[in-house]
């Protein structure tokens, strides 16, 4: 068996090599430089390095979701503005996936997705109740004829 004659990186490398690309990913990365819960929209209200200003529903988190507006209101900035952290919820939020629209785990958004479904399904409107209407008095949907 030929041995490996390749030389092992020493730690200083190693270090100097993971510190370079966290330098190329910190550019990359969106910075929250202010983060506040918005009481009476029921929103969270992020504000970016860039200048940009994020707000969306506490609804829409896992983990904030139903939570006290006294807990939403102790939101921290933690890793140089890109982790936004609740310690009595234990919820931590990246801010380049907030910005992605990801709001959870896996299961939770398909969950969330799917409520969102069945939300803009519903005859809610009045337009959409008038078609419903409409469409009754004619008889209803139309039946799929056997021809595929």
């Amino acid at each position: 068996m030929a041995k490996d004659k390749t030389p092992k990186e020493t730690f200083d490398q190693q270090f100097e090599r993971a510190e370079k690309a966290g330098i190329r990913a910190s550019g990359s990365e969106q910075k929250a430089v202010s983060a506040c819960y918005v009481a009476r929209s029921r929103r969270m209200k992020i504000d970016l390095a860039s200048g940009i200003t994020l707000l969306f529903p506490r609804d829409l988190v896992e983990g904030l979701a139903g939570a006290p507006p006294s807990a939403l209101e102790e939101v921290e900035i933690l890793a140089g503005g890109t982790i936004l952290h609740w310690e009595t919820l234990d919820v931590d939020l990246g801010v380049d996936n907030l910005m992605k629209g990801i709001f959870g785990t896996h299961a939770w958004m398909k969950r969330l997705f799917s409520d969102m479904g069945r939300k803009g399904g519903s005859s809610r409107s009045r337009s959409k109740i008038q078609a419903s209407r409409a469409n009754g008095r004619l008889g209803g949907r139309p039946r799929k004829s056997g021809v595929g």
